[in-house]
């Protein structure tokens, strides 16, 4: 058996075959509906075991810039990860995830977005993390002026993507890749354009909900009204982060659990990416105790500290108001 190693642009439609056979369950091509992860110019990132030349178990990485108030951190998004099952049993996929996770330091990833929460993860040291909530609209208003997006659309959907404080950065190249699968958190997703905001829609288990959205958040309460009306359905779950004006709009609204799990793998090379987000915030004498204090954490607990998570109550100091939990973005159409 071969690896664990990179994936060969040659050998891209070998891992695609594995993970169409393993998750496609008839919906199309994996490569269609995940573009950017199963492109040539990101195969190098995918890890995988040959044998026969066949890939027998894979972990997808696609590197993914994030900006929180404009400082720059590198993620990476981990999905696709799956072993032939005449090879499951002997580790591959932790070997893989571990071999990722030493790659993905080498060119400066700090944290880790996996869009599971299986055992595989919670051993590698992923946990809940990220402030997100739900709520549900439960009246639906018809509005003639509310559409769904169309391809000529997409200049002025990237424009009010790129006004979000906390966002994955995205070219235009990448939406339009994005915006042509139509695929959000494993489903099949509709964009949705009113005035100066866009909303993105998905239905899981009959479920209608907002996985992503930008622009003037009352106007996005009208898309998700005449959506709700147009898809005769009693209700709409919507998310959105905790940055959200959402947060004070809605009364009712619940917390809930990132669609993954999450690691922090460099807790030195995160800060030195949000330096500049807590010196803004605090002193710089704060920021260097803080950065002390995380040292005795490992993995999980530190991930849970900085982000926040719904498996743990954590008591922060006075001086983190507005500064922790530091904000990361939801997955939306960016889920791999």
């Amino acid at each position: 058996m071969e690896g664990p190693r990179s994936l060969k642009k040659e050998e891209l439609h070998l891992a695609v075959e594995l993970s169409d056979r393993i998750f496609s369950r008839g919906r199309g091509s994996m490569k269609d509906l995940y573009p950017l992860l199963f492109s040539e110019e990101n195969a190098e990132n995918i890890k995988v075991f040959m044998e026969k030349r066949k890939v027998v178990s894979m972990v997808g990485l696609l590197p993914k810039e994030v900006t929180i108030y404009g400082h720059k951190v590198l993620f990476g998004l981990i999905g696709s990860v799956c072993t032939d099952p005449k090879y499951r049993g002997k580790g591959l996929a932790t070997t893989l995830l571990r071999q990722v996770e030493k790659d993905a330091l080498k060119i400066g990833i700090s944290v880790l977005y996996i869009s599971g929460d299986r055992n595989l993860y919670r051993r590698f040291g992923a946990v809940d993390a990220g402030v997100f909530f739900t709520t549900i609209l439960a009246e639906g208003k018809e509005n003639g002026d509310v559409r769904k997006a169309r391809l000529e659309d997409l200049p002025k959907l990237c424009s009010i993507y790129s006004q979000k404080a906390v966002r994955f950065i995205r070219t235009y190249d990448d939406f339009l890749k994005l915006f042509k699968a139509s695929y959000a958190v494993d489903h099949k997703a509709t964009y949705y354009i009113f005035k100066d905001s866009y909303a993105v829609f998905v239905e899981r288990n009959g479920n209608l909900e907002m996985v992503e959205y930008g622009g003037i958040e009352e106007e996005v309460l009208e898309i998700a009204r005449h959506v709700l009306f147009e898809r005769k359905k009693e209700k709409c779950a919507l998310h959105f982060p905790g940055f959200s004006g959402y947060t004070h709009f809605f009364d009712e609204k619940k917390r809930r659990n990132f669609l993954g799990t999450v690691k922090i793998i460099s807790k030195d090379l995160l800060f030195e990416q949000l330096k500049g987000y807590f010196l803004e915030r605090i002193p710089r004498k704060t920021f260097e105790d803080l950065r002390e204090y995380l040292k005795g954490m490992d993995a999980p607990d530190a991930t849970r500290y900085l982000f926040g998570s719904t498996e743990t109550k954590i008591k922060y100091p006075l001086w983190c108001e507005g500064v922790l939990p530091v904000p990361i973005p939801d997955y939306g159409v960016d889920y791999v």
